[in-house]
């Protein structure tokens, strides 16, 4: 799921708060301990406050980024700055004649670009934003959507599948890989289907 060079983006709900933040610290070990500092940056968003904290007394060189901000302001900025760095890469690659970056570090070096993977905790409040904010959902999914072939690779880390509710069919079609923790039926149901959503509940 996570090491290929096109993976996608990544949803994982359930489990209790100690379980889903155990996960998430597995995950960030693997990346850091399977690739070079220069060839795979992560960022780190935790709405929830709770999982990441650790790391900023405790950064290695992968960590690029680290945010415990959960205000509605911040994920405004935030996926301005996202859309501004990856547009940015998407310009460099087309400049030098690479379709992707897997293109562009074939041309240039592995390290010559590295692969960003965003972990966010607490996807739900980051998509509560998206009410009333048809253009915030829009910025997201496009990301979602276009940015992968320049590296961007997503987990978020929800409770609930609610977290998709904000996110139009093709929006949650780019967050093909689903993982579901221990939850109801109806929940593990509604993380792993890609269609059949409840949007009504």
């Amino acid at each position: 799921v996570f090491g290929a060079e096109d993976a996608a983006h990544t949803l994982i709900t359930g489990g209790d708060e100690n379980a889903r933040h155990a996960f998430l610290h597995t995950i960030i070990s693997d990346i850091i301990s399977s690739y070079h500092a220069d060839d795979a940056e992560i960022w780190l968003l935790d709405y929830e406050k709770t999982a990441f904290a650790r790391y900023l007394n405790d950064k290695t060189a992968h960590i690029r980024f680290i945010s415990l901000e959960n205000a509605m302001e911040f994920t405004e900025s935030f996926i301005g700055f996202l859309h501004k760095f990856f547009s940015r890469r998407e310009y460099v690659c087309g400049n030098r004649n690479a379709a992707d970056l897997k293109e562009y570090r074939e041309k240039y070096g592995t390290r010559s670009m590295p692969r960003v993977f965003l972990v966010v905790n607490g996807f739900e409040t980051m998509t509560r934003s998206f009410t009333g904010n048809i253009v915030l959902r829009n910025l997201l999914e496009h990301a979602l959507t276009e940015f992968s072939k320049y590296g961007l690779s997503c987990i978020f880390a929800s409770k609930t599948a609610d977290s998709l509710l904000g996110f139009t069919e093709s929006g949650r079609e780019q967050i093909d890989h689903r993982i579901a923790m221990m939850n109801t039926v109806e929940e593990i149901q509604n993380t792993l289907s890609l269609y059949d959503f409840d949007e009504d509940k």
